[in-house]
């Protein structure tokens, strides 16, 4: 097992249903809870949910390029493991754009452009061995290596 690094995920983000008046929303399934084929040099991988630590609804910040600045914020989401309709265990993003930051304004110019934009969870996260198929997220997996503990940034 190696010590804990940051990894990342990267997923499609669309925008999401706007109260009249509101922020821009967006939304998108950042990890499905199956396998990532062939992640670096950890080959295929599963993420087990079950043991991120902030998965329920947690404010975190959106950032451009997961940068810790202040200018990189781009507006705030919440992350949720959510219930698949096969059974399986996955995880979601919904969140809103700020209008307060030069790089919100220009996430939601791209965003009200129909631009195909991208977003990627940041993870803490270490990573173990495995041999033989296991059981994660709901469903039977054959990986090289599984998370451990994460915590999602």
């Amino acid at each position: 097992m190696d010590a804990s690094r940051l990894h990342t995920l990267t997923f499609a983000v669309r925008p999401a249903e706007r109260a009249e008046g509101g922020p821009l929303r967006f939304e998108g399934i950042a990890y499905s809870g199956g396998v990532v084929p062939a992640y670096g040099w950890h080959g295929d991988v599963v993420i087990d949910l079950a043991g991120l630590k902030n998965a329920d609804g947690d404010e975190l910040p959106v950032l451009v390029d997961h940068q810790a600045s202040v200018d990189a914020i781009a507006g705030k989401g919440r992350i949720y493991r959510f219930r698949q309709p096969d059974g399986t265990t996955g995880l979601r993003i919904e969140g809103e754009v700020i209008d307060a930051t030069d790089a919100g304004r220009q996430i939601a110019a791209l965003l009200k452009a129909d631009f195909p934009l991208q977003m990627s969870v940041g993870m803490s996260a270490n990573f173990r061995e495995v041999t033989e198929p296991l059981a994660v997220n709901g469903r039977q997996v054959r990986v090289s290596n599984i998370t451990n503990t994460t915590h999602s940034h």
